[in-house]
């Protein structure tokens, strides 16, 4: 029978090429925010609410649905929905992935509550976390808004304490509760690819193959989705692209994963402020050129 797996992350985390990097072994059948999940994970929530009972259930918090099924009914059928949900993932991969003969089956998620819903339908589900310095993730998450030309500016000018709040919720108060987990660290996966791409295959119990050799390299990926010129540019981001009070906001916030994952808070060490000697402290203005 096929297990489940899911990769996780706050999103500009290098998810995407670890994705392509396992839907290139055969034993994998792997989809990209395929929103397949999400959209069981919102049919169960709607299963359980009684007819005239609103509620509002990720992925589309905020637009308030009611209710359909009786109070009498809603319980048990709420349960029953959520043990079938898991037959129609599998039947909906090995659809998908017909021909393949995989071993694993998953999505790189949107939403890690998705995933804490999938771990009681699935006891024995694994997941890969992938983590980054959350300084840099926002500074990646508004180049990548400049670099989309997104018109209401949410991502270019993405709040710094929205941002905070959000990532701290996935490292600090979600991902404790996940079992049979794998956490890897962008900055090492850009180090060491084939080191933490074999930590991954191990975790899900599968040896190396061949094909994976094409996919190491992240010049491609790089090229496609990253917002520096260098992947070593996009590491240590923040000395550059965030001024102090920012960087005191989401080292505040976030001040105690990041440590645990071994991100150390700069706080007030020294006439440098911890970023290093040429780094300049002073937020961009508008008429700044982007690092990119």
């Amino acid at each position: 029978m096929e297990r489940h797996f899911s990769i996780l992350g706050s999103g500009r985390c290098g998810s995407t090429w670890v994705h392509e990097i396992l839907l290139s072994h055969p034993a994998v059948a792997l989809t990209n925010e395929g929103g397949v999940i999400a959209f069981l994970h919102f049919a169960a929530n709607m299963a359980g609410l009684p007819r005239f009972q609103r509620g509002s259930f990720a992925p589309i918090e905020g637009h308030p649905v009611q209710g359909i099924v009786s109070k009498r009914a809603s319980g048990a059928f709420a349960e029953i929905f959520s043990r079938h949900a898991l037959q129609m993932c599998r039947e909906f991969y090995r659809t998908t992935f017909r021909g393949r003969k995989f071993r694993w089956w998953g999505e790189k998620l949107l939403d890690l509550r998705m995933a804490l819903d999938l771990q009681r339908w699935m006891p024995d589900a694994h997941y890969v976390l992938l983590v980054r310095d959350p300084r840099d993730v926002l500074c990646s998450w508004r180049a990548h808004g400049r670099r989309r030309n997104d018109s209401q500016g949410r991502l270019e000018h993405l709040d710094a304490r929205v941002f905070a709040d959000s990532w701290r919720a996935i490292y600090e108060d979600g991902a404790p509760k996940l079992r049979n987990t794998l956490t890897v660290r962008y900055e090492d996966l850009l180090a060491k690819p084939r080191q933490k791409v074999k930590a991954i295959l191990d975790h899900l119990g599968l040896e190396w193959h061949e094909g994976i050799d094409a996919t190491l390299g992240p010049s491609a990926w790089f090229a496609e989705h990253g917002t520096s010129d260098t992947p070593h540019e996009s590491i240590g981001r923040w000395r550059r692209d965030l001024g102090d009070d920012e960087l005191a906001i989401v080292e505040e916030v976030c001040g105690a994963p990041m440590e645990r994952f071994g991100y150390p808070r700069i706080g007030s060490s020294g006439p440098e402020g911890g970023r290093g000697p040429g780094r300049s402290r002073r937020p961009r203005s508008d008429g700044d050129e982007p690092d990119g």
